[in-house]
């Protein structure tokens, strides 16, 4: 239920932050969704390095400052383990979790961007726990994500598909009601979409502006014969 209210509140949020970005000149909100597969290990606690695929999805509430986009990062991330449990030691990473830092995001041309964030809240929640009663995690992150993406429909220039790297240290863990330090190390590659709402970084095309030519029967007439004509009538 924690979770659910927890989800609910952060789209609530997201929503609110997009019709804002697309009322405001300076704003953007970057919304992206991507698919992984990585690593995760913890030798501290014997947790043999596994293989793990993931779902991301991300947010970028930004201000725009020149040609880039500044502002906060937020990461949820569902995880499951590829990994057998017979080769991973009869343990099972399989979770949920939440990152939250600071980011930035420049596009290069019209067709190519980059972003990178760090990120240095959230948690990582076990789906499988040491006791029913105990609610086991990995706390205290600190990691990196550099994405790039690129343009390839250009009547949707605001959807870029995008390829990113992501790693991730969490220092501590939780487990059996207690903090340890206990170091827990992630590594992803995926693949995903970005759509940005609000403001576009790209360059608007100059406009030039031709002067009109003025309609035939306004033009001046200097020709031999009209000068004649009009020295006849006089």
């Amino acid at each position: 239920m924690k979770k659910l209210t927890v989800v609910g509140f952060g789209l609530c949020l997201i929503f609110s932050l997009q019709i804002y970005a697309d009322t405001q000149s300076q704003f953007a909100l970057p919304l992206s969704a991507s698919i992984g597969i990585g690593t995760m290990e913890n030798s501290d606690m014997n947790l043999k390095s596994r293989t793990m695929n993931g779902l991301s999805l991300e947010v970028l509430p930004a201000y725009c400052i020149a040609s880039w986009l500044i502002g906060l990062h937020l990461d949820y991330r569902i995880q499951g383990q590829i990994t057998s449990l017979d080769s991973a030691g009869g343990t099972n990473l399989k979770g949920s979790g939440y990152l939250i830092g600071f980011g930035a995001r420049r596009e290069f041309n019209d067709r190519l961007f980059g972003q990178a964030s760090i990120d240095f809240v959230g948690e990582y929640d076990f789906e499988n726990n040491s006791s029913i009663n105990q609610d086991d995690k990995a706390v205290s992150p600190l990691g990196v994500r550099f994405k790039s993406g690129y343009v390839i429909m250009e009547k949707i220039p605001n959807l870029t598909f995008d390829a990113d790297l992501q790693y991730l240290t969490f220092k501590k863990i939780h487990i059996s009601g207690a903090d340890t330090s206990a170091v827990t190390n992630q590594f992803m590659v995926s693949i995903g979409i970005t759509y940005q709402f609000g403001k576009n970084l790209s360059p608007s095309p100059e406009i030039k502006t031709e002067p009109i030519p003025a309609p035939e029967s306004e033009k001046p007439n200097h020709s031999a014969e009209a000068y004649i004509d009009a020295k006849d009538g006089n």
